[in-house]
């Protein structure tokens, strides 16, 4: 099945900060990955040290996956929208602290509570699902029945849905794969189907004004190398370009876009 033509994509970003807490948390992981690299250079795969460097990374990327400020960037992007069938929803397998009650609850969980909240008919998509279940889905998905599947990573190999008129990308993993399964569900042709609109979640460290540190150009290149790809496919590519500009100008990134 082909994907759709460049210019039938519209993309849009959203930004947003760690929070102070999560920032923190950011930063000492992100110094326990240096030591770890710059010491084990070379490790074995199966070494306790490179397990560690694994666990480490792991749980750095679910603090930029769940980051908290997403949910409200996505209220803010509902805010004015009725709900629109076969649209995705890319959650993080993290949590997020509620601040009333210190309880850790699920990103996926905050994203569908949201959403029935703003009348939307969603379903879960995850590995907690049987087999059966996500065929069930999957097809009520197509006809109509409900309005969007919100996903962990079940929807990244296997699954058709070349109808899928809109994605939102709250956690991205920085494997290529993944970008490009993912990028694939959203861009597939479909009777009836003129364009894809993409929203996707760009992380940033919170920093005094004017100031940037090794790991916030680190983490923001990272953001961008992805988002660059998106805005030089949109339709909008001019549009998305004048908002990215500024932040890859910033860090040295301007070439990405083309």
């Amino acid at each position: 099945m082909l994907a759709v033509p460049p210019r039938e994509i519209r993309w849009r970003i959203c930004a947003v900060e760690l929070t102070d807490v999560e920032a923190q948390a950011y930063l000492e992981l992100s110094e326990q990955i240096a030591v770890l690299s710059l010491a084990g250079g070379g490790l074995d795969e199966d070494s306790m040290d490179d397990i560690r460097l694994k666990t480490l990374l792991m749980k750095r990327a679910r603090i930029i996956g769940s980051a908290a400020e997403k949910l409200d960037a996505l209220e803010s992007a509902l805010a004015s929208r009725q709900p629109q069938p076969l649209t995705l929803f890319y959650c993080g397998d993290g949590s997020t602290e509620d601040e009333d009650t210190g309880d850790s609850i699920r990103q996926i969980d905050l994203v569908c509570e949201l959403l029935y909240e703003k009348g939307w008919k969603c379903a879960r998509f995850t590995a907690r699902e049987s087999r059966e279940e996500r065929e069930t889905l999957l097809n009520a998905f197509k006809v109509g029945a409900i309005d969007a599947l919100v996903a962990i990573r079940c929807l990244d190999e296997g699954i058709d849905v070349p109808a899928c008129r809109s994605a939102y990308i709250l956690a991205s993993s920085r494997n290529p794969k993944q970008f490009i399964q993912r990028r694939g569900r959203i861009l597939r042709r479909s009777a009836g189907k003129a364009a894809a609109t993409i929203y996707d979640f760009l992380v940033r460290l919170p920093l005094p004004e004017g100031k940037t540190s090794q790991t916030e150009r680190n983490l923001v290149r990272s953001e961008l190398a992805r988002v660059a790809e998106f805005a030089n496919l949109a339709r909008n590519s001019r549009d998305a370009a004048g908002m990215l500009l500024p932040l890859l100008r910033e860090y040295d990134l301007a070439h990405l876009l083309v």
